[in-house]
């Protein structure tokens, strides 16, 4: 075998691979600076999504979220607490304890000091598990948080 083929060969190839990497290389850094601008030019153009106008906002409407936990003992403070942080002037938290069998409504009671309301203000009958008792947090912190202890019912019911 003739060397000199051998070793243009050899060249050939590894000028090949450098020139490959280089382009693959400048291709990447084409496809980030491309993406960047994308990026940018999708900030400028979401100016509708700044949550300090929402949040000082006094025209938007309320919401209320409600939240059903079975037997949610080991994560329900922190549940709550991440819910507790949305940040959206009007809004209203239900946790709907569905007949637990753990500590779950006793742990938000103490966390959340919560305490019986008195809920004769329903004036409409809706279908559901026999609830036991409806709470409030008392805490100017916590004012928009409501538990409602029931029995034990299907997902349809909450």
């Amino acid at each position: 075998m003739d060397t000199g083929l051998f070793h243009l060969g050899y060249w050939v190839i590894n000028y090949f691979f450098f020139f490959y990497g280089v382009v693959l290389t400048s291709i990447y850094f084409f496809g980030v600076i491309l993406s960047n601008r994308a990026v940018k030019r999708n900030k400028r153009r979401s100016h509708f999504l700044k949550v300090n106008d929402i949040v000082g906002a006094t025209d938007i409407p309320s919401v209320t979220l409600v939240a059903p936990a079975y037997n949610e003992g080991l994560t329900i403070v922190e549940n709550v607490k991440s819910l507790l942080s949305i940040q959206y002037p009007f809004y209203d938290l239900i946790i709907v304890n569905d007949g637990s069998k753990d500590n779950s409504m006793e742990l938000l009671i103490d966390k959340y000091s919560l305490e019986l309301f008195d809920s004769k203000f329903f004036t409409q009958s809706i279908p559901q598990a026999t609830v036991h008792t409806i709470y409030k947090s008392n805490t100017s912190k916590y004012k928009n948080l409501t538990g409602i202890d029931k029995n034990h019912q299907s997902r349809a019911d909450d």
